[in-house]
């Protein structure tokens, strides 16, 4: 049984894709950054290990509990992120 979709939007951009791997006290860290195309002050962060991403705000890297979900890491892995991506943000 097939199923018929309507199209809403199908587009290709050239995007400008940051690699950046780090060993840090708890773990290794490679991600992807790649700014957000209407929000400039957003940047997707996806983490090349877990095959896990979140849209961050370059501003306010986000709390403890809420990294610590988005990541799937725990509070200490957390905080080393945070840490991480405020030093490359």
């Amino acid at each position: 049984m097939a199923q018929s979709f309507e199209l809403i939007k199908d587009q290709t951009v050239q995007k400008d894709v940051r690699y950046v791997s780090v060993m840090g006290d708890y773990n290794r860290y490679d991600v992807a950054l790649m700014t957000h195309t209407v929000d400039k002050n957003k940047i997707f962060v996806i983490d090349l290990n877990k095959n896990r991403y979140a849209l961050v705000d370059q501003d306010k890297v986000g709390s403890q509990a809420e990294i610590a979900h988005l990541f799937q890491v725990s509070g200490f892995e957390a905080e080393e992120l945070i840490s991480f991506l405020k030093s490359i943000l």
